[in-house]
């Protein structure tokens, strides 16, 4: 019986070693993305690229302009294109429809989008939530042949 207690303790703080390593690993991940272009990897299909943008909404003589921090992003036909969003403040998303790339962004959390650059041309990101498109809740992503 003490063996089997003995064994419970040891996975139990196993676990939690994993869990907290894990939890360390993420939060450097975070840190790591800015703004700026990162370019993290090469695989078979080409570079991933990571950028970071802040969702959110400002008040411009007491109208709502919900906005992206980043309103220009570049990357290569073939590239990972992988983008953080923060969402600060307000309710909002993320979309690309020729990507076809979704995401509920929460506030407050930070959500990963990721997909294949796979043609060449400009193209919208933008929110999805009523009316934010219309108020400038958009940038474009750039995808030049390489």
């Amino acid at each position: 019986m003490k063996n089997i207690v003995i064994g419970i303790i040891v996975i139990i703080v196993i676990i939690l070693v994993i869990i907290l390593v894990g939890n360390n690993k993420v939060e450097e991940n975070k840190e790591s993305v800015s703004e700026d272009q990162i370019v993290t990897d090469h695989n078979e299909k080409g570079t991933i690229k990571e950028f970071s943008l802040d969702s959110f909404v400002e008040f411009v003589d007491e109208a709502p302009e919900p906005q992206f921090s980043v309103k220009e992003i570049t990357v290569n036909k073939g590239d990972t294109v992988k983008i953080a969003v923060n969402v600060t403040s307000g309710i909002h998303s993320f979309k690309i429809d020729e990507f076809g790339v979704f995401a509920n962004t929460p506030t407050g959390e930070i959500t990963m989008v990721e997909f294949v650059a796979d043609k060449a041309g400009k193209y919208i990101y933008y929110c999805n939530q009523p009316g934010h498109r219309e108020l400038g809740h958009w940038g474009t992503i750039t995808v030049t042949e390489n």
